[in-house]
Order: structure tokens, then C-alpha cells, then sequence
């Protein structure tokens, strides 16, 4: 997926700048605008990909961790609690 995003982009972006430099009309123009545009978004979503993928694989080779290991707020000043109930 990553390499279709990246292999697909590039071109995108390329034909974006020439539809854009050679165009005769505003709705041309904004044809190569549009078209550059998701050529770089396209570009962009293979890296953040390849980081998920990066992140992954360190994941699953250290292992997750215990609940214990991790450290909370507890509910009462957790951002996301709701709740009526306070404690003094």
C-alpha cells in the first residue's frame, strides 16, 4: 500500500505542474491545482504508513506492556471523566 501510494503520487504531482503550467483556462488550472494537491497528500499518507509500520514492528518486538507498567491519572482528574461525583 505504501508503494502504490508513493509510486502513484509522484507522477500525480508532476502532471499537476504540467496541467497547471500549460492550461488555457481557470477550470485547467484548477484541475492542476486539485490534481497536485492529492499527489501530495498521497505522497504524505505513504510516510505517515511507513512510520505506522515502523512503529509496529517495535511493538510487537518488545512486547506490550502490563496494566500496572503504565501509568494513569486516576479517574477523578482524568480530562475525559464527566462526572458528577467529587471527592471533597
Amino acid at each position: 500500500m505504501r508503494a502504490i501510494l508513493g509510486i502513484l503520487g509522484v507522477p500525480q504531482i508532476g502532471g499537476g505542474i504540467l496541467i497547471y503550467l500549460f492550461a488555457k483556462s481557470e477550470i485547467r488550472e484548477i484541475l492542476g491545482s486539485v490534481s497536485f494537491g492529492m499527489g501530495v497528500m498521497a505522497v504524505g499518507l505513504s510516510g505517515v504508513i511507513a512510520l505506522l509500520e515502523k512503529q509496529l514492528a517495535i511493538s510487537t518486538s518488545q512486547g506490550s506492556l502490563k496494566r500496572d507498567q503504565v501509568s494513569d491519572l486516576p479517574p477523578i482528574r482524568h480530562p475525559s471523566y464527566f462526572g458528577f461525583e467529587r471527592d471533597g
